[in-house]
């Protein structure tokens, strides 16, 4: 027997409700207060639906789309603020940092960016201990961090990132010594990649 009950069991009318039983009466009270309350529902005045809309902080469509647009912004300061505090205090060079990617992206979801330190700066006592690449004005700037470790014996990455509007890519090397170095890049998209 594998537990179940059999199927002429199942559907015995002793297990039914029957009419009249008090089974019967709570399910057929359920069913009529359900149809009361959508009922109750129905018959309410449009007009004060309306009115509870606009009371309830329902936003016009423009306001709605303003909000939204200012939403997919980045702040002014965000950038900044990672910068600042990566460098933490000290001046990024110029040199020995290279960012690869392309002037004109035909596809923002998904713009090939490639960033590696030269390799005539690692040493067996300095090397890549972090590298960052910002996307300024996406609605989130930081668009990835990665650490090495003098194991790797390169400092080179490869991503895809995806960018809201044509704007600067900035990339970001932290040296084991503490030196900071930088290099950005200004990039043209066709058309937006990040909900706009």
């Amino acid at each position: 027997m594998s537990g179940r009950p059999d199927a002429d069991t199942a559907s015995s009318p002793s297990l039914r409700a029957q009419p009249g039983t008090v089974h019967d009466r709570g399910r057929r009270s359920l069913l009529a207060a359900g149809a009361v309350a959508a009922g109750a529902t129905l018959a309410l005045p449009l007009r004060a639906l309306a009115q509870a809309s606009s009371t309830a902080g329902v936003l016009s469509p423009e306001v709605l789309a303003k909000r939204q647009a200012e939403m997919l912004l980045a702040h002014p300061d965000a950038v900044q603020n990672v910068i600042t505090a990566f460098v933490d205090g000290r001046t990024p060079s110029a040199k020995g940092l290279l960012l690869d990617v392309a002037m004109l992206a035909d596809n923002p979801s998904a713009v090939p960016v490639r960033v590696s330190v030269d390799p005539s700066l690692i040493t067996e006592s300095n090397w890549c201990e972090e590298l960052i690449i910002l996307a300024e004005k996406n609605p989130i700037p930081l668009a990835c961090r990665m650490y090495f470790t003098p194991l790797a014996g390169v400092a080179e990455a490869a991503v895809r990132v995806r960018l809201a509007r044509s704007q600067a890519i900035h990339a970001l090397a932290r040296m084991k010594d503490g030196q900071i170095l930088e290099a950005r890049r200004d990039v043209t998209v066709a058309a937006s990649g990040c909900g706009m």
